[in-house]
């Protein structure tokens, strides 16, 4: 079943009028400027049409992408929808907030000693290099931002593609736009600063997955390091997480005992050499310093409306170890409506309570006898639970202490999840309607000759 295409010619009709509208509205209300008081910028209205211009440029672009001509209509609507929460939604918040981007978009001005000397920028630096290239093109805070925004939007189609490539699909628009307008991810893959770059990275990585698990092509472990690299280039731990789980798919997938261990060797000396670099940057000598180091940085974001201080001290590996249970569980489906009061903690708990509906569908599906016989022995399943696991994991003991920050570190992870949901339950219905056909084939009972008798 597909989106109608009329409706999808409506849908973009109403989004590009309400985009121009509202516009129009801000700019003549005079709140582009009231709302863009934190934004160090000179002429505000000029720096807020060139955005909306760049916009409408962007959304038309889409019609010459290289992709399939039956999603191009839902691309179009998604990037207008998105335009419509970068340059209208997000100014009461930016406006309310103190947040990095009027960091990054003031730091895009000077130029960075990391390009001067020609080392390759990491982290903070590395959005700022990139906020510089684009203020060199159009010097507008929103048009930088917007461009932000396209990153997180391209990596939304290459998670979507990722999933039409393991659900072996061609095509399914509505998946498309479940996933381009989802609540979290069309805001916060839409900020000016890290969290777009390493969605994409993510995108990157989870594309080059579902295609190398298809067609065992060396071009896709090149995107699948190109992933690693790019979201480890802003968060150093992120390599971590992404090359443990592969690991483990990769020797599953990977056909021939050479190719296993070439590709475990390979994977084993990147792992080891970004455990390495993550380990210097984070000050972390041996395996002693974990516990302390952890302790301090999770400390460090019980601040702000969201932000609490557990009573939990980690002195030992094994404390970490006994927390982590609750970390995964808080990083994934928490704050829940009250947890939070205020606006975006509203919105936030009435999704976090749809994904806590949503897992315990999957785990009703699971208990299932097609439930179970669908997954077994699941390369995707395996690989798709050990990243959440992993990164999970990891993300716990920052998001137990802050709330807020858990709802915008999750958009790395969340297509993964909601993914793994929509896979699954494919496969328990598939399981379940091959098991019904099975059943309803009727068994002819064929004569045997009787023993002794010549045939």
């Amino acid at each position: 079943m597909t989106v109608h295409q009329g409706n999808l010619r409506n849908l973009i009709f109403v989004a590009f009028a309400v985009l121009l509208a509202g516009a129009a509205l801000l700019s003549i209300s005079g709140l582009t400027v009231t709302w863009g008081d934190r934004i160090p910028q000179e002429n505000l209205q000029a720096d807020y049409w060139a955005a909306v211009i760049c916009a409408l440029l962007i959304g038309m672009s889409i019609f010459a992408w290289p992709v399939r001509n039956d999603e191009k209509p839902a691309l179009v609507l998604a990037w207008f929808a998105k335009a419509i929460v970068v340059l209208i939604v997000m100014l009461p918040y930016e406006w309310h907030y103190e947040l990095d981007c009027f960091g990054y978009f003031a730091w895009s001005r000077v130029p960075a000693p990391a390009l001067e000397n020609g080392d390759f920028p990491q982290g903070r630096e590395l959005v700022i290099a990139i906020a510089r290239f684009v203020d060199r093109i159009v010097d507008s805070y929103h048009t930088e931002k917007l461009i932000f925004a396209l990153f997180g939007f391209v990596a939304v189609y290459l998670f979507y593609r990722a999933g039409m490539a393991l659900s072996g699909r061609d095509s399914e628009p509505r998946a498309l736009l479940a996933l381009a307008l989802f609540p979290s991810i069309i805001f916060w893959s839409s900020i000016l600063g890290k969290d777009p770059i390493v969605f994409l990275g993510m995108g990157l990585y989870a594309w080059g997955v579902a295609w190398w698990s298809r067609s065992h092509r060396f071009r896709y472990l090149l995107a699948i390091g190109a992933g690693v690299f790019l979201a480890s280039a802003v968060r150093s731990w992120m390599g971590i997480i992404l090359l443990l789980p592969l690991l483990a798919f990769v020797l599953r997938g990977a056909r021939t005992m050479f190719s296993k261990v070439v590709l475990a060797g390979l994977g084993c000396a990147a792992f080891f050499l970004l455990l390495q670099r993550f380990a210097e940057g984070m000050g972390i000598a041996s395996t002693g310093d974990i516990p302390a180091v952890t302790d301090y940085i999770a400390r460090s974001w019980s601040y702000g409306g969201s932000g609490h201080e557990i009573a939990t001290e980690f002195t030992s590996i094994g404390m970490m170890l006994a927390f982590m249970p609750a970390g995964i569980i808080t990083v994934l489906f928490r704050p829940l409506p009250g947890e939070v009061m205020n606006m975006f903690g509203l919105l936030s708990g009435l999704e976090n309570l749809f994904l806590v509906v949503l897992a315990f569908r999957t785990l009703r599906r699971l208990m299932t006898p097609a439930g179970r016989a669908a997954i077994r022995g699941d390369a995707v399943v395996y690989w798709g639970v050990l990243l959440i696991i992993t990164w999970s994991s990891i993300y716990g003991f920052v998001s137990y202490q802050n709330l807020g920050a858990s709802v915008r570190f999750r958009l790395s992870i969340l297509p993964i999840v909601l993914g793994l949901h929509w896979y699954i339950a494919a496969r328990v219905r598939q399981m379940a309607l091959k098991t019904r056909v099975t059943r309803a084939v009727p068994v002819v009972a064929l004569p045997v000759p009787a023993m002794g008798t010549s045939q």
